[in-house]
């Protein structure tokens, strides 16, 4: 799915694949076919929901905040513990929050 900004569908999908950086054990890549279907379901959430409320702002550096919002929540959580978590829908609670964030915070940015 294409996301409505791609600047910040990408910094969201980027820092949920570097939040699950702690289970990169081995070189097989299909291994990790989970964490990357999951890393984008989580990212299109934040996207559906960015876009249906304020929406992504347009200074440039939008993603510098998008990806460490993103990344601080999956510091502390494995994103495959998340029920069905290839699943969109799945990140509503964690992406509205993130969402939240993000609106109050992006007039800030320089």
């Amino acid at each position: 799915m294409a996301y409505n900004d791609v600047p910040t569908g990408n910094a969201a999908f980027s820092a949920a694949c570097a939040g699950a950086g702690a289970f990169i054990t081995d070189a097989t890549a299909a291994d990790y076919a989970t964490i990357t279907a999951a890393a984008s379901a989580f990212a299109v959430e934040v996207d559906a929901l960015l876009f249906a409320g304020a929406g992504a702002g347009a200074n440039a550096n939008r993603n510098v905040l998008m990806e460490a919002l993103c990344r601080q929540i999956w510091t502390s959580r494995n994103i495959l513990n998340t029920p069905s978590p290839t699943v969109a829908a799945s990140y509503a609670g964690v992406a509205a929050a993130i969402v939240a964030q993000y609106t109050n915070a992006k007039g800030t940015l320089q």
